[in-house]
């Protein structure tokens, strides 16, 4: 939290309870470096005389799929034989996605190059995910 705050020029803050407890149950396929991201974009959306990161100051993506992990880990802690494989498949290929997405800061072509498949199939899955760019962030 204190190196992005001193990289974006903004004094510390403290992360609500609310956040923590949805980083701790996020499975964080991207490590450290999606962390770090999540974090920089919530302090670039924090106004100035808000002491903490709120959920609401989280990526829109990364609340939903925060959600989604949720609810997937409830239906296969109460019947794995209820998770299709086509499901989980399609959540991991999302969330990849998302990821390398993140990594290449929205640049489409790069992001298509790191997964190994054309732009065209990319843009496919995004749509088929309803994977979105905006300049400051994905969702």
């Amino acid at each position: 939290m204190k190196k992005i705050c001193s990289k974006l020029g903004k004094i510390n803050r403290r992360v609500s309870e609310d956040v923590l407890v949805l980083f701790k149950k996020y499975d964080w396929p991207g490590n450290i470096r999606q962390l770090e991201y999540i974090i920089e974009s919530a302090l670039t959306l924090i106004r100035s005389n808000e002491p903490e990161i709120l959920l609401e100051h989280l990526p829109e993506y990364f609340r939903i799929t925060s959600v989604d992990n949720e609810i997937n880990s409830i239906k296969e802690s109460e019947d794995d034989d209820n998770v299709s494989l086509k499901d989980e498949i399609n959540r991991m290929e999302k969330n990849r996605i998302i990821l390398t997405l993140e990594q290449t800061n929205g640049n489409i072509s790069k992001a298509a190059k790191k997964l190994n498949m054309s732009r065209q199939s990319l843009h496919y899955r995004m749509k088929k995910y309803k994977i979105k760019i905006s300049k400051s962030k994905i969702f």
